[in-house]
């Protein structure tokens, strides 16, 4: 399975950071399961403190679990890497 690879990948080189967002993504997309994705959406921020898009998406899991203040951060640090997005803008004000 997907998940499988990415956390071989993961797990047998940490160069391969960008398989966290991989697998940020599959856990929302295909398992639905905010908690496993939060988690490697967090692990891939330990590499990468720039992605805005990875941040808007912790600040919409964190408001789907209940985290409003999480989101908030989330979504703020979204907005000051990126703050011409529309989308995270919208976010933000929801």
């Amino acid at each position: 399975s997907a998940i499988l690879f990415f956390n071989k990948s993961v797990s047998s080189d940490e160069k391969n950071f960008n398989s966290y967002k991989e697998l940020g993504e599959i856990y929302y997309n295909q398992k639905n399961d905010f908690y496993n994705s939060i988690i490697n959406y967090e692990n891939y921020t330990l590499y990468d403190k720039n992605n805005s898009l990875v941040y808007n998406m912790l600040g919409f899991l964190y408001n789907r679990t209940g985290e409003i203040e999480k989101s908030f951060e989330n979504l703020k640090k979204a907005n000051e890497i990126n703050p011409e997005s529309e989308l995270i803008i919208s976010n933000l004000l929801f």
